[in-house]
């Protein structure tokens, strides 16, 4: 399904129906809904997007992860130096440990490490509000809707066009989620959330590679971008 952006003001609704197809589509990309998304964390997101992490739920009490060597090295190395690297590790160890289901090595040994105290704890840092992954998927459908549609962050010219935040704010409206216009163009504009766009940025370069590198077309996904960018407090 898809929409032309020569034509998009030529058919009544189509933006917002587009939104509300991104708003739909949510579950694909998470396995939740938008406003589920709130409760997600960066580590989620980390472990969800990350080629050599596989996620199983044969029980909605049951949730463990297959872990290739690699992506446990990758782990392990950044777990130390990186609060959001340590706490994907943290989350794959304790559910397989408590479901029973092998881990490779190196994370073994990581784990025991953190049992007896030794294993390095990165720096405390200031974590990422607790809806980032949801503010971070909503800022994503604004950016969408703008470059499909030529929109901008809001209009100020009285042509009568809607614009991307608004789009965006009235679909959500439609899902009972409710995140008015000029809430939404601060994330977009204001200095002050410069820090919130630069770790979004980072989060969908991140999603992007992993996604590229399971389908085949990208040979190594690059993490430490977003291991490196993701330590910072966005408002």
């Amino acid at each position: 399904m898809q929409f032309n952006a020569d034509d998009g003001f030529e058919f009544e609704g189509r933006p917002y129906d587009y939104a509300n197809m991104l708003i739909d589509a949510v579950p694909d990309i998470i396995g939740g809904t938008l406003a589920q998304a709130a409760e997600l964390t960066l580590a989620d997101i980390a472990i969800l997007a990350h080629s050599g992490i596989s996620t199983h739920i044969p029980d909605p009490k049951i949730v463990y992860h297959t872990v290739s060597d690699a992506a446990a090295s990758e782990l392990v190395g950044f777990a130390s130096i990186n609060a959001i690297a340590f706490e994907a590790a943290m989350q794959v160890c304790s559910r397989n440990l408590v479901n029973d289901y092998p881990l490779p090595l190196i994370l073994r040994q990581w784990a025991s490490l953190r049992v007896l105290g030794t294993a390095k704890t990165p720096p405390s840092r200031m974590s990422p509000p607790k809806n980032f992954v949801q503010r971070w998927l909503i800022y994503a459908g604004i950016l969408q809707i703008k470059d499909v549609y030529g929109l901008d962050f809001s209009v100020s010219d009285g042509s009568g066009r809607p614009n991307a935040c608004e789009v965006i704010s009235e679909a959500l409206g439609d899902h009972d989620l409710h995140f008015p216009e000029i809430r939404l163009r601060d994330w977009c504009n204001h200095k002050d959330h410069a820090a919130f766009r630069e770790l979004a940025g980072a989060l969908s370069n991140y999603v992007m590679d992993a996604g590229l590198q399971k389908a085949g077309l990208l040979r190594v996904a690059n993490p430490n971008g977003m291991f490196a960018s993701l330590s910072r407090s966005p408002r």
